[in-house]
Parts: structure tokens; sequence; C-alpha cells
């Protein structure tokens, strides 16, 4: 027992040391050739600025951005140059780095002001508000939003009523500067408020390479390449900028997969004795010409289409290179030849009707509503859809119905949900949807956090934290509760959540008391406490229905949601999660506290789809639940009509049938114990009809099952539990519950990172009891992942839970007592690291076919050793706890206790 006691002691410390490792140790590291060099300006890791972590970079290092630390208020410059086999890389995780700094408005008798340094008609910069150029319009100068000039040139003042947040000034001349350096990789950065170019290259240099970059909101160009630089973008997207791309002297660009729009000058402007390689590359929507060519610029053109402007003459104010241009063409200078001279291939011209809408103000004409864009795209069958960057304030969802073939891009634009019982999305039958960009969040938050002011045996008096919602009765008589430290960390010793009775003293205050377990006794004054509406407000941010085809979700953010995240019914092809983050959102206005929480129940959940999700390289963290749950319906046999025919009950009419087809498995599950005891091939069903409440259905199989049915056996259908899921290259932590809850069969999980959870990394195993959701699992892969510090708190480690491990493979029944049934198979675990865990590395039991082989496991039972559960009757022996398993294998694993 004192050994468990003591591990229990040096667990915690090792979080605290993990947490507060010394940037000495750190930057040792870090001086060894191809290291990884975290920055995070807000701290808890080696580098807190870009600069910092650039002086220490040598071929081979990768400079990594924290997912939601930007944005970045400096210049990226790399003087250095990586090697051919050992290139710098940059792995920016779609976080800003901008020539922006914040506008400081004061208050001039009954107006709000800011005073430039010098004259704009001089020292023009980029002025954004929420994230959006204002601009200019070109006739009069007049601003196209809520801010205008005084006649001295230097005063900006803003409209009566208009909020003082949130505006942005450019300062710095560049954002990425690259001078004579070679073998350099940049991937997923967004550029932004630079007083020249979002990307800069100068001087001579080979092999440096953009991938999934965006420039935006810059007074010259988004892109630039310049003297005798060779480089190559591919995936780009570059607007409201004064020209989009504009590359120069004897500099050669590869560009693939690239969109050029709504800059105010030029789209994609090539002069001098540039070479370029272009392959689709999409040009609309810019001020004074779409694609320009001038001199000998050379090159090739694939798939480049070009959309002709709805405008004659240019719109906007311009700066820099076509400032005195007065028409507006679609193909200028060369390009406008046939054939087009020194290049290979042309452009393509595109009909009007299906060019995007502009999404830049003009004097005539307001930014457009995202519902009305999305909406026109739906009905016109545009193939691409750009949102206008900024933040866009819903009072109701938007409805994404039969799309097909259709692209949303919204990278910069940010959609707040301003009521938590709506959605924020809800998408229906869509076939090939891309929504890439976006950013979701709630306004007012659906939780609120607040700190302990008093503690009893029985009861805590907690005040909210300044600039969170109030207290009302919106949160219910019994909410969640969540226990934290101060430092933002899950509370040790507590349960990972409580359902305790809410007593409301002020809007500000209240006094929780326990229903359930006990306060720990460690819990203290200055404590935190969170309180989430999941029950109450029972509203997803993102729902995705009946899909027909794929539907995929590309650097993606979401940062709070009532409560589940993304929701997936029904869908007959996977949904995609390329690079999605769900994280806390910024300190809300007139807090202090960061925020604690993100979605309040699981990030993604997926149940009744043919198909379950692909998730690849996303990050996710700080939730009230589960990162991923995968499951189907688990149902009761209520009355026996044939041999081939039954019928059951459910309190609803429900959907969760339609994706069947006939010859799927029907499994046949035994009362009390939920033993597989039988399967048949599905023929079709039939909803009979609801009364008081409650809706009967009809399932019609092909041959009888092997088993006779009977009254009381519990079925489902495998091919409806969202199988054929991937999982990779993702990481999961800081969160409550499970990373992975999995109760659907043909899984591949690898690459992934799991820490700092309140409950097992991955858990595979059905919920017959209590949640209903099936159901048993058969071939799936877990390898090559690394889990540390599983079992944050007690919940993990405490008497009665049913996934004693970090790897954990179970079954929940009714009963929760040995013997338990086996319903899984050919379960593979292998070449994973598990460290640093509260119970077993690894626990196993209801399976048959179990191979463990080449794992390293360090430092697990830290808190709960070799023994039996009494409550449960499971048996922990050790790392790899394996019992009550047919036909396992355990082999060539390293076990460090």
């Amino acid at each position: 027992m004192y050994r468990y006691v003591l591990n229990f002691l040096v667990f915690n410390l090792l979080l605290i040391v993990v947490a507060n490792a010394s940037d000495d140790t750190y930057l040792q590291q870090t001086r060894q050739t191809g290291r990884e060099l975290f920055v995070d300006q807000r701290g808890g890791t080696p580098y807190k600025t870009l600069t910092a972590a650039v002086s220490f970079a040598v071929p081979g290092d990768k400079i990594i951005l924290a997912k939601g630390s930007g944005p970045y208020r400096e210049t990226l410059n790399i003087r250095k140059s990586g090697t051919a086999t050992a290139p710098i890389i940059v792995e920016g995780n779609g976080e800003t780095i901008t020539g922006f700094n914040q506008m400081r408005f004061t208050f001039d008798g009954n107006i709000w002001i800011y005073t430039l340094s010098k004259p704009f008609d001089t020292a023009p910069v980029v002025i954004a508000w929420q994230g959006r150029r204002i601009l200019q319009d070109q006739n009069t100068g007049e601003f196209l939003g809520p801010i205008k000039l005084w006649s001295d040139g230097k005063t900006l003042e803003l409209t009566p009523g208009t909020s003082t947040e949130d505006w942005e000034i450019s300062t710095r001349l560049f954002v990425v500067a690259l001078n004579d350096v070679s073998h350099h990789i940049y991937r997923n950065i967004i550029a932004t408020g630079s007083l020249n170019d979002g990307f800069n290259l100068h001087g001579h240099g080979i092999n440096i390479v953009f991938e999934n970059i965006v420039g935006y909101n810059n007074l010259d160009e988004g892109f630039s390449s310049h003297d005798t630089m060779s480089c190559t973008i591919t995936n780009g997207r570059f607007w409201a900028n004064d020209n989009g791309i504009a590359n120069v002297h004897n500099s050669i660009t590869n560009i693939t997969n690239v969109m050029i729009h709504d800059n105010v000058g030029y789209g994609l402007w090539l002069p001098d004795n540039t070479t370029s390689n272009l392959v689709d590359v999409r040009v609309w929507n810019n001020g004074a010409a779409q694609f320009r060519l001038d001199s000998r610029a050379t090159g090739t053109a694939t798939r480049v289409l070009v959309w002709k402007s709805s405008w004659n003459t240019p719109p906007w104010r311009r700066y820099m290179e076509s400032k005195t241009v007065k028409n507006t063409t679609t193909l200028g200078g060369n390009a406008a030849y046939t054939p087009v001279p020194f290049w290979t291939g042309k452009p393509e011209m595109n009909t009007l009707s299906m060019m995007p809408i502009p999404i830049n103000p003009t004097i005539n004409s307001t930014v457009p509503s995202i519902t009305a864009l999305i909406q026109d795209a739906l009905t016109t069958g545009r193939s691409l859809v750009v949102l206008p960057a900024g933040i866009h304030r819903l009072t109701d969802q938007i409805y994404i119905r039969n799309a097909s073939n259709l692209e949303i891009e919204g990278t910069g634009t940010t959609l707040i949900m301003t009521n938590s019982r709506r959605s924020i999305l809800f998408i229906n039958k869509a076939n090939n949807l891309i929504i890439r960009g976006l950013t979701f969040d709630y306004d007012p938050l659906p939780f609120t956090q607040g700190t302990i002011t008093a503690v009893t045996l029985s009861s805590i008096t907690f005040t909210v934290h300044d600039g969170y919602p109030d207290l009302n009765d919106g949160f219910g008589s019994t909410p969640a509760a969540h226990l934290f430290k101060p430092d933002g960390q899950r509370h040790p010793h507590a349960h990972d959540f409580y359902k305790p009775s809410l007593k409301i003293i002020t809007n500000r205050t209240g006094i929780l008391t326990k229903t359930g377990p006990n306060w720990p006794t460690t819990l203290t004054i200055g404590d935190f406490v969170v309180l989430d509406r999941r029950e109450t407000d029972a509203t997803n941010a993102v729902n995705i229905f009946d899909s027909i085809g794929s539907v995929t979700f590309a650097d993606t953010t979401m940062l709070s949601s009532p409560s589940l995240g993304f929701v997936g019914r029904y869908n007959l092809d996977a949904v995609i999660f390329r690079r999605v983050t769900l994280r806390t959102g910024s300190t809300p206005r007139g807090a202090i506290q960061p925020r604690l929480f993100s979605t309040n129940a699981d990030a993604i959940n997926f149940a009744h789809n043919r198909k379950g999700p692909l998730i690849e390289n996303c990050d996710i963290s700080h939730q009230g639940d589960d990162s991923l749950n995968v499951h189907g319906p688990f149902l009761k046999i209520t009355n026996v009509l044939s041999n081939t025919s039954f019928q059951f009950t459910y309190l609803r009419p429900h959907s969760f049938l339609h994706p069947t087809k006939v010859g799927d498995t029907v499994r046949l599950h035994a009362s009390g114990n939920f033993n597989l005891i039988g399967t048949a091939k599905f023929a079709s069903y039939r909803l009979v009809g609801t009364s008081e409440g409650v809706t009967t259905y009809d399932i019609n199989l092909l041959t009888p099952p092997n088993t006779p049915l009977a009254v009381d056996q519990w079925f489902d259908i495998p091919e409806l539990n969202s199988p054929d899921y991937v999982v990779r290259d993702s990481y999961f932590h800081d969160h409550r519950a499970r990373g992975l809850r999995l109760m659907a069969s043909n899984g591949l999980i690898e690459r992934n990172r799991f820490e700092r959870l309140t409950k097992c990394a991955i858990s595979i195993g059905p919920e017959f009891g209590y949640w209903r959701e099936a159901g048993w699992v058969n071939n799936v892969t877990i390898r090559n992942n690394n889990i540390s510090y599983i079992g944050v708190d007690i919940s993990l480690s405490a008497t009665g839970s049913i996934t004693p491990g970090a790897i954990s493979i179970f079954v929940h029944t009714d009963k929760n007592s040995a013997p338990y049934p086996n319903g899984h198979s050919n379960i593979i675990i292998e070449n994973n690291i598990i460290k640093e865990i509260s119970v077993a590395g690894i626990h196993a039991y209801a399976v048959t076919g179990l191979i463990v082989r080449g794992n390293t496991l360090l430092h697990t039972n830290l808190i709960r050793g070799p023994g039996t559960d009494n409550s449960t009757g499971l048996v922990i022996t050790g790392p790899i706890s394996v019992s009550a398993a047919i036909n396992t294998t355990v082999e060539n694993n390293y076990i460090l206790e």
C-alpha cells in the first residue's frame, strides 16, 4: 500500500516537472540536429518567440508552433540554410504570424480616435477590424467600414457605436522573410498584416518549399519571390492584398493548387525573366487584373482557371504596382495574346455565372452574409464558395442540404453562434463536400467557471470569473461540475466530474452541494470549478447527417460547443478530419482567467454510420468528454413474429436503421449476460407506428438465425457501428474521459500522441450496460502511438473502473462482475510507447485472438498495482494485464517498472 501512495505522489510530481521543465534542459536537447523546437508564447515550451527558436535552429531541425498559440506579432526570418538531406522545417499548425499590432483608441470628447505617426497618403497602412481588411473606395478614398480619416490625413475616427476592440494596424515590413537561404520547408502558416509582403523571398536560394500557406491583408503582395530564388508552393490562398502573388526578376516558382482572389490590384503578376509552372490555379475578383504577364516571363499553365470580373474599373484604392491602372482586365500584358508568348498552355476563361461571389465590399455593396453565400452556391450549383474573413455572429444554424461537389473556403472566417440551443452547421445528404478554414465558437459561452471561496465536506461556495457567463436556470439544478487547480490542470484527487445540486446566491456566486462522491479532501480555497450546460442545452455545434458521399473538414477549429463538437449520424461514406483543432478559445472580453473548456462533451461522436471517420493530423484538447466515440445501436427484441421476423421498440421515431442494406449482419446477444449467441442476415425494416410516445419497428431477416429468436434478446448490426475508421498522426490531450472510445470494427490507430487524460487513452469495447451502445470489436490495430500521463485524477484508478489500463479491451454489462462475455477478436497492439500511467499500461479481457508485441512500457501502475478489484472481478497483474482471453500472444515487450 505504501508503495502505491508513494507512486501517486511521484506521478503527480512528474506532471509538475513536465509542465515546468527548465529551459536549460530543453535548450540543451534542441542543440542536437533533428530536434523539434516547440514554440508557444503562452509558456510551457522551450521557446516563447519565433526569434528565439530561429536562433537555435540548425539543418534538420523542425520549429513547431503550438496550436492555438498565435498570433505571433514578429517576423519569421531564418538566416541559416538547411541541406538537401536535412532541411530546416517550420510547422505552423495553422497559426498566424502577423505584421499587425493592436490599435489603441483614445476617447476625445464624444468620439474614439487613433492618430497615425505619418499621413496615410504618404505612409499607407493596412487597417483591419475583426480580421477583415477595411478597404478604401478608389474614387473618394472613403474607408468601406466603420472608420473614417480626417482631413489632416493622420487622425482616424470610429463611427459612433463601433467597438474599439479587435482593430489592428500593420507595423512590420515583412511577415515571413527569406534572404539568400536554401533548403527550407514552411507548412501550415498564415501571414497577415505586413507593410510589404506576407511571404517575401530575396537573393539566391533553392529548394524552398511552401505547403498549405495563406497570405492576406498585406499592403503589397501575399507572396513575392525576387532575384534568383527557386521555390514551390503547394496548396495556398492569397486575398485582400494589393497583389496576390507577384514574382519578379529571375525567380523560379512552381505553383500548384492555389486560389488567388479578391486582391485590390493584380491577382497573379509575373514579369521580367521569371519562370513559373502553374497547375490547378484559380484566379478571380481581383481589382486591376486577374492574370498578367510582362517582359519575357515564361512558364507552363495546366488547368489555370480565370474568371472575368464583374467591374470594368478597379473599385478599390491601391498603393503598389497597379495603383495607376484605370481599367480592369482579365488577362493583362502577354497573357492576353494567343498563343501566349514564351508559355506552354494558357489560362481557361470561366463563365461569369459560375464565378465565386465577391467578398470585399465596394461603395455600392456590403460584405455578403455567410448564409446567403452558401445558399447561393447550393442553388446555382457553384463548385466553390469563398466566405469573407472576419467574425460573423449567427442567431440560427446554417443548413447545408444536398451539397454535391462543393468546396467552402473559410480561412480567416469565424462563426459565432449567439444561441446555445442552436447548432452552427447542419449538413444533410452531402456528397463530396469540403469545408476548409472555418473557426466555430459560441458567445455567450455554454459553460462558466469560477474560483472556490469556501469548502466544507458537503459543499463548495464559488465566485464566477470575470468575463464568464452569469449563473442562471439554464445550468439546471444539477450541472456537471469539473474541478481544476489554479494552473488549469485537472484536480489530481478529484473524480473527472460531479453532479452536485446548484444553489444560485447571486448571478456571480453559487453553492454546490454534493449528491454523490465526496469532494477531494485536498480541495481548497483558490481552486477552480467549471459548470457545463451539456444536459440543458443538449445542442451540438456541427451535425453531419445522411451523407451519401464524403464530407471533409480541413484546417478548421472548434473553440466551444454546448454538447458534442462534430456529430455524425446515418452517413454512408467517410467524414474526413484533416488538421482539425478543438481547443480553448481566447480569453473572453473582461476576463483575466483563460478558458478551461472547449466542447462540453465529446469532440467527435459518430453513431449509426456505415463508415467511421478518418482523422489525420488533428489536435483535440480540453473538452468535457471523449475525443472520439464510435458506436451503433443496441436494441432489445420485444416481440417475435416468426423465425425470421421480430419487433423492437424505441421512445420515438429514429433514423438509426436508414443506412441498412440487404445482407447486413444481425448479431444476437443473450439476455442478461450479452453473450454473442447467433447471427443472421438483414432483409428489411418497417416503422409500424407510435403509441403513447413509444415507436414499434419490424425487422425481417433473409434466413432464420442459427439461434432461435426470443423476446429479451438483444441485437446490433455491426455495419451501422461506424466501422472502417482511421486515426493517425493526431494529438489528444488535457481533457476529461477517454481519448478514443471504440465500439466498432476494422480500425487503424497509428502514430498518435495521448497525454494527460483522466481515463484511458484507448478503450475497445461495447457499452451494453446503461448507454446501450454497440458493439463487439473485431480487426483493430493499435501501433506506433505515444501514450503518457494517463489517469491524471482518481477516475481511472478508482475501485470499480472497468478500463484499468492506458489501452483497455473491455466490456460494460449490466452486472459488471465476472465472468464476462467474450466477443472481441483479432486485436493487435504493437510498437507503442506507454509511460507514466496510474494503472496498467495495457489491460485486456473478453477477447479472442490478441497480439501484444514490441511495446515499451515505463512507469506504469503508479497508483493501482497488481490485485483484484472485488467490485468488478477484474485482475491487474502488472504493466501488461491479460485475463479471461483466448489465443493471446504477448512477446518482445520492454517493461521498466
